[in-house]
């Protein structure tokens, strides 16, 4: 196949780029996820940048999305339950939110109670935790 302009490609043209330059992971769809080691962002194919030359002969990269952060496919790991647990934590605290963090990854295990005590308000908790629904939760 030939480059493509950057940022001018079909979606079926990106996940070939994709395919062909990540040596590491085979990508399946432009809906993947991927953990960035560097910057710590999970990432999808579809938002992963083309660059390189136009011209014919000019070689394509392919780089991490987020701003200031020019990983690579190396670069890149299917992200575990847990990195997806902590990322999706870190999104719904926000910069002025004190609810409690997640254990740092490698910690203790986190448990589904954990997780729904993380990612509720202490008012949610209070209307959702009853004592079947608490029991139910730690019999998962």
């Amino acid at each position: 196949m030939a480059p493509v302009s950057p940022g001018k490609q079909s979606d079926q043209e990106k996940l070939d780029i994709l395919q062909r330059l990540d040596q590491f992971r085979f990508w399946h769809s432009l809906d993947e996820k991927r953990y960035c080691l560097v910057c710590g962002k999970i990432i999808t194919g579809g938002e992963i940048q083309v660059i390189g030359s136009t011209r014919d002969n000019g070689a394509l990269r392919i780089i991490c999305p987020t701003e200031n952060c020019n990983s690579i496919p190396m670069d890149w790991v299917r992200p575990t339950d847990e990195v997806l647990i902590k990322t999706a934590m870190a999104e719904a605290e926000g910069p002025n939110d004190s609810r409690q963090r997640l254990p740092e990854l490698g910690s203790e295990p986190v448990t589904k109670f954990e997780i729904l005590t993380f990612t509720q308000t202490p008012a949610q908790r209070a209307r959702s935790i009853s004592g079947n629904a608490v029991d139910r939760i730690l019999s998962d």
